[in-house]
């Protein structure tokens, strides 16, 4: 495997902290306790926090409806310390107040002896998706509006086709008997 270009580690740490500062996913860093640690700018949108700083400190749990914070506590939390990860939808507060569903990738960050000391979230905005489906609903229902009003208006075209050819194959009828009447007489 090809090394990339060496770097000073101070310039790795920047890096990072810029695609960590960039990316659109919500990014958090708690201790085992659920104290924030890191939070993203993606993640404070979201939260409604005006800076990272006004989080780091708080109790990750707060940014939770009770449901959310029992099946966490119960449920999620247990099983990354088991397993390592667990991926699934919870509801959190957004910054508007009201319940906003997610989908959370949470997992454990270990020391250099392997010894669990953080949570990581990864942290997605799935509103969006639930509005984007009922746009996509919305417009289904109005392309099939346009197919059965088109496909009847082709019927009407199809009968009154259908019509005038019948008429044409008469009339046709009719000039052959003409000129066979006329050749004989």
């Amino acid at each position: 495997m090809k090394k990339g270009p060496t770097v000073p580690i101070e310039d790795d740490i920047r890096i990072f902290q810029q695609f960590l500062e960039a990316s659109g996913q919500g990014m958090t860093l708690t201790d085992r306790e659920g104290k924030l640690v890191y939070m993203n700018a993606a993640l404070c949108r979201l939260l409604g926090e005006a800076k990272p700083e006004d989080a780091c400190g708080k109790n990750v749990l707060t940014y939770y409806p009770p449901e959310s914070v029992r099946r966490v506590r119960e449920d999620v939390l247990p099983m990354v310390e088991r397993k390592g990860r667990w991926i699934g939808e919870l509801t959190i507060i957004g910054g508007n107040g009201r319940p906003t569903p997610v989908i959370e990738n949470i997992f454990l960050i270990r020391d250099a002896a392997e010894k669990p000391v953080y949570f990581a979230r990864l942290i997605t905005d799935i509103a969006q998706i639930g509005d984007v489906k009922k746009q996509i609903g919305s417009y289904r229902g109005h392309l099939e509006e346009q197919v059965r009003e088109r496909t009847a208006e082709l019927e009407k075209s199809n009968i009154l086709l259908q019509m005038q050819i019948g008429e044409r194959r008469r009339v046709e009828e009719a000039l052959r008997k003409s000129e066979l009447f006329l050749h004989l007489s």
